[in-house]
C-alpha cells in the first residue's frame, strides 16, 4: 500500500467527527455538572455550617454546665471531693468538659478545569499523513 485508501481516507473522517461529537457532550456534560456543584455546593456549605452551628452550641451548653458543676464540686470539702463521690463527680465534670462531639468536615466535589482535548478542528495537524513522505 502506497497511501491510505478512499474507505480508509471515509472511515478516519468519520471517526474525526465522531470525536468532535463525543468531544462536545463531554464539554456539555462538564458544563452541566460544574453549574450543578457550584449550587449544589453552597447548598452543602449552607447545611454543613448550620450542623456544626449546632454542634457547636452543644458544646457550650455542656461547657457551661461543667463549669457549674465545677463549682459546686469546689463548694464541697476536700472529705468529700476524696471519697467516691467526689471522685465520681471529678470524672463526671470531665466528661462534660469533653463532650465526644465533632464537626462536620467534609471534602466537597470540585469543579472540573480544563479538559485536555485533542484539536479536532485541526486534525490534519494531530494524525499521520495519508502517504509517505507528506
Amino acid at each position: 500500500m502506497k497511501k491510505l485508501t478512499k474507505e480508509q481516507i471515509t472511515a478516519i473522517n468519520a471517526c474525526i467527527a465522531a470525536c468532535k461529537t463525543a468531544r462536545d457532550n463531554v464539554q456539555s456534560l462538564v458544563e452541566e455538572y460544574n453549574q450543578f456543584i457550584e449550587g449544589w455546593s453552597q447548598q452543602a456549605e449552607e447545611a454543613i455550617g448550620g450542623y456544626n452551628k449546632e454542634v457547636q452550641e452543644l458544646g457550650e451548653v455542656y461547657t457551661q454546665a461543667a463549669e457549674e458543676a465545677q463549682e459546686y464540686y469546689d463548694e464541697r470539702s476536700e472529705t468529700w471531693q476524696s471519697g467516691e463521690t467526689g471522685e465520681k463527680y471529678a470524672e463526671w465534670i470531665s466528661q462534660l468538659e469533653n463532650p465526644d462531639i465533632e464537626e462536620l468536615d467534609i471534602d466537597l466535589p470540585e469543579k472540573i478545569e480544563d479538559v485536555a482535548f485533542d484539536d479536532w478542528d485541526n486534525a490534519e495537524e494531530l494524525l499521520p499523513p495519508q502517504e509517505p513522505g507528506e
